[in-house]
């Protein structure tokens, strides 16, 4: 597959506009999964998709969507892995909000601290 194609496939699984649609993250706890299937080139490509949010003081409304992707050509494989890899990228969902979360009390004391000092 050219990559400027499999590039393509990547860009439509980050472009879906999950807050108008049916997979809106509604909360900063959820996490939405999803399967996307595409033909690139004649191959098959399906793509196991986890979309969550994670705290970002500089992000419109403290939050921002964050994707992980396991992308395959084999439709079977993904449908296997399913449950593991549901369960590894909420692992990894949990690792990240974990320091995420110190690093965004951190931004939000230090603007407080900048707004006082301002006053």
């Amino acid at each position: 597959i050219e990559s400027h194609k499999l590039d393509d496939f990547v860009t439509s699984i980050m472009e879906v506009d999950v807050q108008n649609s049916s997979e809106s993250v509604d909360s900063y706890e959820d996490d939405k999964y999803s399967i996307m299937n595409s033909t690139i080139e004649g191959c098959n490509v399906v793509a196991f998709i986890q979309r969550t949010t994670i705290l970002d003081f500089y992000a419109r409304g403290f939050v921002r969507l964050v994707c992980f992707t396991y992308i395959s050509s084999d439709k079977t494989k993904v449908y296997r892995l399913l449950n593991r890899l549901k369960t590894y990228f909420r692992e990894v969902t949990n690792q990240i909000r974990s320091s995420n979360q110190s690093q965004f009390l951190m931004d939000l004391s230090s603007a407080l601290e900048s707004r006082k000092a301002e006053e």
